[in-house]
This record gives C-alpha cells, structure tokens and sequence, in this order.
C-alpha cells in the first residue's frame, strides 16, 4: 500500500500522458515528512506505530485511535493506548516486535536516524515529525490526517483537523486573555528539566511565553533549551519561576536557591506530570499545558 518515493505521483503522470494508456488515481495521496521524504499512499493507514508521545495523541484526536497497533514506551495519553504493545524508548525500540505488528506506516521523530535507516532497510514506511512551534505541529496535524482521513475524492482540509486547530487556537486566545495584569512584563524561567535544561526564548515555550506578555530570561542565543546552572540563574535573578517537571524538594532550605527572590517570595510553582506531559509534548494539548502555567500565576501574591 505504501511506497517511499520523490516525484512519484509526476513520474506516472507523465508515463500515462506518454503512452495514453493509463490514468492516476484520484485517490493517490502524498504526504511529505519534516525531511522532505514523501509517502504515496493508495489507501488511508489501518495499521499505525507511534513511536512520539505528541504524535501517538495527534493520531487519537484526529480520531483514529483505532489505527494504533503499537506505541513507545512514553506513550500513556489517551488511556486506551496503554493497553497497546509498548515498543521501548527511541534508543531501545524493540525492532522485532515492532516488525511482527506489521505496519504500514511507523511515525517517529528526527531522534535515532539510525533506527530510521534500519526500518526503512527492512522495507518499513517511516514518517518523521518534530515540529519546533506552534505553527509547524498545525502543519504536523494536517499531514496526519493526510495519512488517517477517508480518500473519497481529492483531498482538502478535512473537518477533524480544522476543528481539532479552531480549537487549538481559541483554548491559546482565552489563555492569553486569562494572564493576570501583574504577571505581565515579569521576568520568568522555566525549567523542563531535573538538570537544569531550561526554556529559551526561541523555543516553542519561549514563543508561547512571550504571548502571555511575560519577559523569559533565557536568551535565544543560549539554544532552544541549554542547560544552565545554579550561579547563572542567580545572576538573572527571575520574578517568577516555573518548574515544568513534578519535584518535592523544599525551596526556601535549599542552598542557593534560598536567596532567589521569587522563592522567597513565593513566586514560584511545579507542574504535576499530566501538566507537564501537556506543556512539554509539542502536540494538540499544548494549549492546556499553558494554561496549567497560567495557573501557576494566578496562585502568586501579585508582585
């Protein structure tokens, strides 16, 4: 059903304008990955392997749940696919397992190229997605539903995208409108990591950030997410800091972080797993993951 291949739709164009003897299908449908690899699909795909948390929830609410037939390890969003066979992580997929489901397509990120090269040696169709902002997983969501969607006829902007991305949008607008007036033009960090990666401003926290009117005070030039420690944090000296990632430990006995102001002050709150799994998964529930840090604010004694 599924062939890998540049050009392939003008390559029988032009051999059946040629001989006379042919004609394309209208149902032939092509969807291009983030490496610019296109996929020819004849049929939509029945049989799906997530290997992307985002992604394995872009499929399902798009409503094609029922197209999972495997998943990784950090797939546990909708419920149902926890009773999925779980294939490892990206360095540890178990490739024998994953080849018994057979599928017809596995979905990944750009992560283990490696493991890429190894499914498409074994005649695997791969798509690849990882979308850096907002704008990109929209387009993520249209090539998903792409590959999902019914092929009567020619293919157009299928109603369950459009919606699932109206949607998208209006929770974003609401949440912006919701940000507390004293929180704005605040310096905030956020950290999505145990080991001091953080948010930059040209990540897609960052950007989602700067629309809520706040100033992030990791800089674009340091990386998406740079690792950063302690001594640097404490030059910065944020307002109000996040914690995108559960963590118990008390901050105001803690050296050095005691003498931050937004810990002294109380301008400072962790988000639960399921928050985190929504911030931090660049996929159709990042809104609601924002919304959890706009939480966070209104919990704050107004600076």
């Amino acid at each position: 059903m599924f062939r890998i291949r540049k050009s392939f739709l003008l390559g029988v164009m032009l051999a059946c304008l040629g001989s006379g003897a042919c004609k394309v299908s209208q149902a032939a449908r092509v969807i291009t990955d983030d490496r610019g690899v296109e996929l020819t699909l004849s049929s939509p795909a029945k049989r799906i392997v997530s290997l992307y948390p985002s992604l394995t929830e872009s499929v399902c609410l798009l409503n094609a749940c029922d197209r999972l037939v495997g998943v990784d390890r950090s797939s546990n969003w909708p419920e149902w696919v926890q009773s999925l066979p779980h294939l490892g992580g990206m360095w540890d997929t178990s490739i024998e397992d994953l080849v018994r489901l057979k599928p017809d397509v596995v979905i990944m990120s750009y992560a283990n190229l490696k493991l890429t090269a190894r499914l498409e040696a074994l005649g695997i169709a791969v798509l690849i997605f990882q979308p850096q902002s907002v704008v990109q997983m929209k387009r993520t969501l249209a090539s998903i539903s792409k590959m999902v969607e019914p092929f009567d006829g020619d293919f157009q902007a299928q109603d369950n995208v459009q919606t699932l991305i109206q949607q998208i949008d209006a929770e974003l607008l609401l949440i912006q409108a919701d940000m507390p007036p004293w929180a704005r033009g605040r310096r905030v960090y956020l950290e999505v990591g145990s080991e001091g990666y953080a948010a930059s401003q040209g990540s897609y926290i960052g950007q989602l950030m700067e629309q809520l009117g706040v100033v992030n005070v990791v800089p674009k030039s340091l990386g998406d997410f740079p690792k950063l420690g302690k001594e640097w944090l404490l030059k910065q000296s944020p307002e109000m800091i996040v914690f995108a990632y559960p963590r118990n430990k008390s901050f105001k006995n803690a050296p050095g972080w005691r003498v931050l102001k937004a810990v002294s002050d109380e301008h400072l709150c962790v988000l639960t797993q399921e928050q985190s799994d929504r911030l931090l998964r660049l996929g159709p529930r990042v809104a609601a993951g924002l919304k959890a840090v706009v939480e966070c604010f209104h919990k704050m004694r107004p600076l």
